[in-house]
């Protein structure tokens, strides 16, 4: 089974500050066991700033 985690977030930072914290906070769940599903509600340019840099598969799933 995995793990999706749903998110909604409106600006780069809040988005990253999501990735980043649930890479240091969830270490006992494998990389393959767990997606982020983005709501993205900000900008076109700063969606291009958003930092996927965790062990989680991190997907944009629906832009407004």
């Amino acid at each position: 089974m995995q793990l999706s985690i749903l998110a909604l977030s409106l600006t780069t930072d809040l988005g990253n500050r999501l990735c980043s914290g649930l890479n240091q906070a969830s270490n006992f769940t494998p990389a393959h066991e767990a997606e982020i599903l983005c709501f993205w509600n900000g900008s076109k340019d700063d969606e291009q700033r958003l930092n996927h840099t965790n062990r989680y598969d991190c997907h944009v799933a629906q832009h407004r």
